[in-house]
């Protein structure tokens, strides 16, 4: 993937916590503390009554010097303070003002002087020996059949166990850095449906977003639209910053969807035709073929509303389809 030329630093320690967390380095001292969500950098080791101070003044995270035990790691351990301890040389390169996402349960923080796009993290993670999906998210490109040209990403979360609050940090830095494009999360039913709606309604706020929910079904899809529904009203409710106009999509690349095509591209605000998920799921050596008909099958299907059809997968995929796909356009 295109890094857009953004230098990345890895930076390996000992790592306290369970959740990724994302935010901004801000070197403190022995001085003063401000309130915010940026990562406290301390250069020194500390004891555990200063990282309980850090952690009563919101900072989202903690880098430090150490080796990961005594009594300030396990204080931070028992209050959930989001922890990794270094080097005093690695902590030479983690520069006051850069952007982070920590992996606490991998020992490593990323680092970057600005965040071009969270799928060049995706890249450049994948390299990092023995730690598999740092970041736990799928992204794809995003077609549009419509104007013919790609228009964005599609991000998929492959943690279900994620809370709200860090599934709205890896949207709202898509939003922010996907530029003039825009971000479709892709949404898998699940326990905590509700939670992932309310994540990326909140995320909007911060660049253009839409919703693509897996259905297969009219009925599933507007299951799926009252979960929105609810999502939106709490939120108006507790007074929460969000994003009321974003759209509400259906994501498919099975039988049933190809079937029920039209229906449901006529009750939902655009369909994208999963390309990954096919190929993924197509008999051994199948992929390309399978991708092809489906695209072939669903252009005709669907050829008066086109507009409203969008495919996601690998870039090169879709590019080796497009010249078929677009024949099928009136």
């Amino acid at each position: 993937m295109d890094s857009g030329g953004v230098s990345m630093r890895t930076v390996t320690g000992v790592g306290i916590g369970e959740r990724a967390t994302i935010g901004k380095l801000r070197e403190v001292g022995a001085g003063a503390l401000a309130n915010g969500s940026e990562i406290a950098l301390c250069r020194e080791p500390i004891d555990s009554r200063r990282a309980l101070e850090l952690f009563r003044a919101d900072f989202s995270a903690l880098v430090c010097v150490g080796d990961g035990t005594g009594e300030t790691a396990e204080t931070v351990r028992d209050i959930g303070f989001t922890t990794l301890f270094v080097s005093e040389e690695s902590a030479d390169e983690c520069v006051c003002g850069e952007n982070a996402i920590i992996y606490p349960d991998r020992d490593v923080i990323l680092v970057s002087p600005s965040i071009a796009a969270i799928d060049d993290f995706t890249a450049r993670a994948e390299s990092i020996a023995d730690r598999a999906e740092p970041l736990g998210v799928n992204v794809y490109e995003l077609y549009d059949c419509g104007s013919e040209r790609f228009v964005g990403k599609v991000v998929e979360n492959t943690e279900p166990s994620r809370a709200e609050d860090e599934l709205f940090e890896i949207y709202s830095r898509f939003a922010e850095e996907c530029e003039d494009g825009y971000i479709t999360v892709l949404v898998t039913e699940s326990g905590k449906m509700l939670e992932h709606m309310r994540s990326v309604l909140r995320a909007a706020v911060y660049g253009r977003i839409a919703i693509a929910v897996r259905a297969d079904s009219v009925g599933e899809y507007r299951r799926f639209r009252e979960i929105f529904g609810m999502a939106r009203e709490e939120l108006s409710r507790e007074r929460r910053e969000f994003e009321d106009a974003v759209s509400l999509g259906v994501a498919s690349g099975n039988l049933f969807g190809l079937l029920f095509a039209r229906e449901l591209l006529t009750a939902s605000d655009f369909f994208v035709a999963d390309m990954a998920f096919i190929a993924q799921n197509a008999p051994k050596g199948g992929g390309t073929v399978s991708c092809e008909r489906y695209l072939r099958y669903l252009c005709d299907e669907v050829s008066d509303c086109i507009s409203k059809l969008r495919v996601c997968g690998e870039r090169e995929m879709i590019e080796s389809k497009i010249e078929k796909l677009t024949q099928k356009i009136p």
